[in-house]
């Protein structure tokens, strides 16, 4: 049996001993008390066929003993050297089995160990781990087998009360299996720089949980379920007749538009229209006879995507799941969740294993709590004079409390637009009314907020921030930023406990100041919520302090990240309950985003021309108070609209800049970082970094789904990336990491990506437009799909357009079929914008204003109109 070991400092051969090899520093928590030192030494193995099995072992010299007091005698005898003794048999090994990360909690009384296994091994079984102690105890922490594929992760934890103040240093030895011949053994040296106060003194202190009234189910009332299921048709029976009075009063509210006197009625009855929609969806989802392979870990089973009737476009990571397997007498049912999908098949987890069987009945059901939050807040907005925040009059001029600011960005301190919408946030200008922020691409919207919440901290001590958006990621980053500013003691970050899968995957620092701080999901304390300067949580997490009845005064100012793209209706749930007390508006309320780039994701066609999806912010933007002066300027009170960018080349950001932001966007990205590709040899136009590739290839319908695809383009997609990759730009040589790709159609996307991996091109990012909002690449890749067809479906829309040619900020290449873009308006004016500036290569094409072009292309309209797309 070979034995992979972690050779302590007093091996015989030192200059082995590598720093590279794994040298780990350990997350810090929130109050960070301790400080760990992690090294990791180098590896042997050995034969234990030579060994003999039976009895008591000593994992150091090898000794066999009678009985555990004499093995406990001779491991003391090892003192605090503790070094493994070689012998001829063993094999030393430079190559690390395990990487370890070590999380040590005070605020749980344990520390914990993650194990993964980064071997050449395809599954590592973790059988071991020990604790030995400068004071001579060889203490074992975890006796079990652990199945560890490559690459994947495993933990065990064990009690911190060992790290006593006698405690300082001390070696963690992990034993496993890698064959039925070879054992690996390694040791990692670990130091206790500084020793936090004992941990039953803090748990002493600490306030209660914060806890949650029950949550109303919200279903969904009958007269909905009636009007949908009649595709909200007017000829309905007169036994319907109050789904009939519904629906001309939505009918009324359609023309009008959210009014005062309809908002709460209007919004609460659109929410249950899509609710209803994506629980039928759901529905579809059903397999009667699903086959389960069981995974390599326990509790996790793979079932094939072809095992669907329909495409199962709309399940996530984040959908629960029942599995039951039928019987005559009775039928058993098991809870569980999907824990990854892929293009071929999805990874499932249950709670506990599943009896064998020859069948299994599958049901999907949609995750509602970010409607039950939206019902619920509507529900709170009853209670107060909602329309002087929803609908505002134009605020008095107020005098400017606070006029002195040390920046604490640079970029900030040398941009007008950005000083002056921190200054009026921190001031309160448009208070009661929301104050936006217009964030084009590129122009900083993020430092900016960033940069608020940094002197609302320094100029109001007592303040105190709630920072929301619709995404995980955003509210990372955001996280990630304000901790350059501020001390990690005055940050929380709440997580939902679906996080909890992907703590390793999260950034360290975030973690460390997170109800996930353990690695495993905590409700937060009343400490965590109040003694907390900021909060940062998505807008869906927030309800949960709204439905905590957190106190509504304790707020001062409420900021919404990408509220370009959140729902109405969901951008209501950081607000109410939580800067609202009674009939007053508590806190300030500030939106982010850009109405020109993409909003809410609606999937139901009768609500596509609705306010449903149409963002609190753009549709204040077109509110009298918010709209632009006849002298071309927003009022300074209530909007700012940044205007410098510094993302891309000034080439590619001119046709953005005039379709969409009348003009008025200055380039400032420094040229260092947008000028690097100008002169490459695939450049129509040398000093041009974009161009358009001119391909008639053709669109494809997945049997599976209703998304497209388009080999050609795909294959013309992997033609550039091997330039890039392989050959270089002007002799700079480019990483997959800054290269990304962009499709509209979830099944092209999944091409390429397949594509990619063929290439062992793993970290090239392959995304749909919407993924990629709010993102940039050094290089961005666009493939447009639609080739042949009678209109460019949903790539009509000129936001997703924006978002795709916003993202690049040093070379971007175009690929589509001209003959059928140019049928749009929008995308006609980007050929033209590349024609002129003869930048365009591939096949021959002569553009034709949209106005003049015949009503169709190619073949019949029929032949290539799909039902419905999803992406």
């Amino acid at each position: 049996m070979t034995r992979t070991l972690q050779i302590g400092a007093a091996f015989d051969k030192p200059n082995h001993e590598t720093s590279a090899a794994q040298m780990m520093e350990l997350s810090k928590p929130k109050r960070k008390e301790c400080h760990h030192k992690l090294r990791h030494v180098r590896t042997f193995t050995r034969d234990f066929r030579k060994m003999g099995l039976c009895g008591r072992n000593c994992y150091v010299c090898r000794l066999k003993f009678e009985n555990e007091s004499e093995e406990n005698e001779h491991r003391l005898k090892h003192g605090q050297e503790f070094r493994f003794i070689r012998q001829l048999d063993d094999c030393i090994q430079e190559d690390a089995v395990f990487h370890i990360r070590l999380d040590y909690r005070p605020d749980f009384a344990k520390t914990l160990v993650y194990v993964r296994n980064v071997s050449s091994y395809p599954i590592v079984v973790l059988t071991m781990a020990y604790l030995h102690r400068v004071d001579g105890q060889l203490m074992t922490l975890f006796e079990c087998d652990l199945r560890i594929p490559w690459g994947s992760v495993t933990n065990f934890s064990f009690r911190s009360s060992c790290l006593s103040a006698v405690n300082r240093n001390f070696a963690l030895v992990l034993v496993g299996m890698v064959d039925t011949k070879t054992e690996v053994l390694e040791q990692y040296y670990l130091q206790v720089d500084e020793l936090c106060h004992f941990l039953s003194e803090q748990l002493a202190e600490k306030k209660p949980l914060i806890h949650c009234a029950p949550l109303n189910s919200y279903p969904v009332p009958k007269l909905i379920k009636d009007l949908y299921a009649n595709d909200f048709s007017l000829n309905i029976s007169d036994r319907f007749a109050g789904a009939k009075a519904l629906l001309e009063r939505l009918e009324t509210f359609k023309r009008q538009g959210l009014r005062p006197e309809n908002y709460i009625e209007y919004l609460n009855v659109l929410n249950q229209i899509e609710d209803i929609d994506l629980q039928v969806e759901y529905l579809k989802y059903r397999i009667k006879k699903a086959i389960l392979v069981p995974g390599i870990s326990e509790k996790f089973y793979r079932l094939s995507i072809d095992q669907f009737d329909v495409a199962p476009t709309l399940l996530d990571e984040e959908c629960g799941v029942k599995i039951i397997i039928p019987s005559e007498f009775e039928e058993k049912c098991f809870v569980g969740s999907i824990h990854n999908i892929h293009p071929d098949y999805m990874v499932i987890h249950v709670n506990i294993p599943l009896p064998p069987a020859p069948f299994y009945k599958i049901v999907f059901e949609l995750n509602r709590l970010s409607f039950q939050m939206e019902y619920y807040a509507l529900s709170l907005l009853q209670k107060f004079d909602f329309a002087k925040l929803m609908f505002p009059d134009e605020p008095p001029k107020k005098e400017m409390v606070y006029k002195d600011f040390v920046w604490s960005s640079k970029n900030v301190s040398s941009n007008r637009e950005q000083m002056a919408a921190v200054e009026n946030i921190v001031n309160r200008t448009a208070f009661p009314a929301p104050y936006i922020l217009f964030g084009p691409p590129g122009t900083g919207k993020t430092s900016t907020l960033v940069e608020a919440v940094v002197q609302i901290c320094k100029l109001q001590p007592k303040s105190h921030i709630l920072v929301a958006a619709s995404s995980n990621f955003s509210c990372d980053e955001f996280t990630k930023r304000l901790l350059e500013f501020i001390p990690a003691s005055d940050v929380f970050r709440y997580l939902s406990k679906t996080s909890e899968k992907n703590v390793l995957h999260m950034d360290e620092a975030v973690v460390g100041i997170s109800n996930l701080a353990s690695g495993t999901y905590s409700v937060p304390s009343w400490h965590d919520i109040y003694n907390n300067r900021v909060v940062v949580a998505t807008v869906t997490m927030c309800g949960r302090l709204a439905q905590a009845k957190v106190d509504p005064n304790h707020f001062n100012y409420i900021f919404i990240d990408e509220a370009g793209s959140t729902k109405e209706v969901s951008a209501l749930i950081p607000i109410a309950g939580i800067g609202t007390n009674g009939k007053q508006i508590t806190a300030s309320v500030i939106l982010s985003g850009d109405p020109k780039q993409l909003g809410p994701v609606i999937r139901y066609s009768y609500l596509l021309d609705t306010v449903q999806q149409i963002s609190m912010l753009e549709r204040l933007m077109n509110h009298d108070v918010y709209r632009k002066k006849p002298t071309g300027e927003y009022n300074p009170l209530v909007m700012t609209k940044l205007l410098d960018n510094y993302r891309s080349h000034r080439y590619m950001l001119e046709f953005p800049n005039y379709a969409f932001y009348e003009g008025d966007l200055r380039s400032q990205a420094p040229s260092g970082a947008t000028d690097w590709a100008l002169g490459w040899l695939e450049l129509p136009r040398k000093n041009f970094p974009m161009f358009f590739h001119s391909i008639r290839g053709i669109t494809e319908k997945d049997p599976q789904s209703s998304s497209l695809y388009n080999r050609q383009e795909a294959d013309q997609i992997i033609f550039y990336l091997n330039k890039i990759l392989k050959e270089r730009i002007c002799n700079r040589a480019v990483s997959e990491q800054e290269i990304g790709i962009i499709s509209p159609y979830t099944k092209q996307v999944q091409l390429i990506k397949t594509l990619c991996k063929n290439n062992n091109w793993t970290n090239v990012e392959v995304g749909s437009t919407e993924q990629y909002q709010g993102r940039e690449k050094p290089v961005v890749l666009i493939s447009t799909v639609r080739s042949g067809t009678s209109t460019v479906g949903f790539l009509s829309n000129e936001k997703r357009l924006n978002v795709a040619t916003t993202r690049a900020r040093a070379l971007m290449v175009i690929v589509g079929n001209p003959d059928t873009l140019q049928r749009d308006l929008h995308w006609y004016s980007l050929l033209k914008y590349c024609v002129d500036n003869r930048a365009c290569k591939g096949s021959e094409f002569h553009l034709i204003p949209p106005y003049k072009q015949s009503q169709f292309i190619g073949e019949s309209a029929t032949s290539k109109r799909c039902v419905s797309e999803f992406f």
